[in-house]
């Protein structure tokens, strides 16, 4: 009987551990997830933060020709370095999206601009080469 009794405990010991182990990668994987969606939901929180000061910088480009008077076509330096503050931000817009993709292990086709998986060769909606 006892023979019997520790094969028993050995088998509940045994699944007990099978199942702590299944668990225990199901709430690694489940907090990775958890970290990258943190993580991208940064990137696009600031993605947004950037297009609004695009926008002002917009709406201050047009006060500056409004106001630019008899030719608003005029060199203004003004107009030149908000022009400059828009294609920096546009930029640190595009890494942010970069950054945002590699953290889903994605990418974006060069063809379409459909999301495809980093690990294709090719896009599946238009067959770029990726």
């Amino acid at each position: 009987m006892d023979d019997k009794w520790n094969e028993v405990v050995e088998t509940f010991k045994a699944t007990a551990r099978a199942a702590s182990d299944f668990l225990t990668k199901g709430f690694e994987k489940a907090g990775q997830r958890t970290g990258e969606a943190v993580e991208t939901a940064r990137y696009n929180i600031r993605i947004k933060e950037l297009n609004a000061e695009i926008t002002a910088l917009y709406k201050d480009i047009g006060r500056l020709v409004y106001e630019g008077g008899e030719n608003p076509y005029a060199p203004n330096e003004k107009i030149n370095e908000k022009l400059r503050q828009i294609s920096a931000k546009k930029a640190e817009i595009e890494e942010l999206r970069a950054r945002a993709e590699d953290v889903k292990g994605t990418r974006k086709c060069p063809g379409c601009g459909k999301t495809c998986e980093k690990s294709y060769s090719f896009c599946a909606v238009c067959g770029t080469k990726l």
